[in-house]
């Protein structure tokens, strides 16, 4: 069942019923007055599994870095496997394109993260837009795969957008997923995270 990239659909959209292929929103996390390095959802086999296919996740953040206006990547992580305790079970593609420069590819085998696109930072604290795609999270017979579309004014003269595919090479049921910017990065108060389940066929 196709997912078509960055359309943002509510449940029942399309004049489809209940147990079409529509977003239903299940869950959603704000950031009110605080800032946090991570942002996690659990128990999401126990609870999702017998019921969506697929899940959507719709981020708008921005990090905190006072010493930076440059843009560094959004992490994820699954099943509490990368984070800060490592590892290596994951690998990224990226196609990303700023506004003064020509289309870059970057690649990235056997890391502690997947990687969804580039975050804004901090002194100037812009704000960005992810839009990613869990495809088959509580299948047990294939590798978890996302991909992602990210775009942000990175400084008052240079913007980024960029196409990411990542693999988590794990044949386990999703039960966690976990967003935290590189290199030390804070989410700040205001960063809404969404998630969105597409029922199974």
């Amino acid at each position: 069942m196709p997912i078509p990239l960055g359309v943002l659909a509510v449940a029942g959209a399309g004049g489809g019923a209940a147990g079409s292929n529509v977003y239903e929103l299940l869950e959603t996390q704000i950031l009110a007055n605080s800032t946090t390095d991570v942002v996690t959802f659990s128990n999401l086999n126990s609870s999702y599994g017998s019921t969506y296919q697929h899940l959507a996740f719709r981020i708008v953040a921005r990090g905190a870095d006072a010493n930076s206006g440059t843009g560094v990547a959004l992490r994820v992580y699954m099943n509490g496997n990368g984070g800060d305790g490592g590892g290596s079970s994951y690998a990224t593609h990226m196609l990303r394109k700023t506004n003064d420069n020509a289309l870059g590819s970057e690649g990235y085998a056997d890391t502690a993260y997947g990687f969804l696109g580039f975050g804004s930072a901090g002194g100037s604290g812009q704000w960005t837009g992810f839009v990613a795609d869990l495809l088959d999270p509580f299948e047990t017979t294939k590798n978890k795969t996302v991909r992602a579309l990210a775009g942000v004014a990175q400084t008052s003269t240079t913007s980024t957008i960029s196409l990411s595919s990542t693999v988590f090479k794990s044949t386990s049921a999703v039960t966690s997923v976990s967003f935290q910017f590189n290199a030390g990065w804070l989410f700040q108060s205001g960063s809404r995270f969404s998630m969105y389940g597409i029922r199974s066929s």
